[in-house]
């Protein structure tokens, strides 16, 4: 799947805060900007986390921030697994983690 969500608008040299998350108590992602870089977290039921954080600052002014999940294979819930895969994170059209 892919989240696209709307451009975001920065009128600041470092800009942060949420952009989209979703998610309870046992797990959960978002996608969030902080220190001037685009961050995605990942909390796989509170036994793992992943966190990718964009090699590039978040340039200033409109701009497009995507992440996007590639699946390699099939989850096994019952082994306490998700599905394997690759994210990536983009800046407008380029891949920046």
């Amino acid at each position: 799947p892919t989240a696209s969500p709307p451009t975001s608008r920065s009128r600041t040299a470092a800009p942060k805060g949420v952009v989209f998350a979703h998610g309870g108590i046992e797990g959960g992602y978002t996608l969030f900007m902080q220190d001037g870089r685009l961050h995605y977290l990942y909390n796989f039921l509170g036994r793992t986390r992943t966190h990718l954080v964009s090699s590039t600052p978040v340039p200033t002014g409109r701009v497009a921030l995507r992440y996007e999940f590639e699946r390699t294979g099939d989850a096994a819930p019952r082994e306490g697994r998700g599905a394997p895969g690759v994210g990536r994170l983009h800046i407008g059209d380029d891949v920046v983690r």
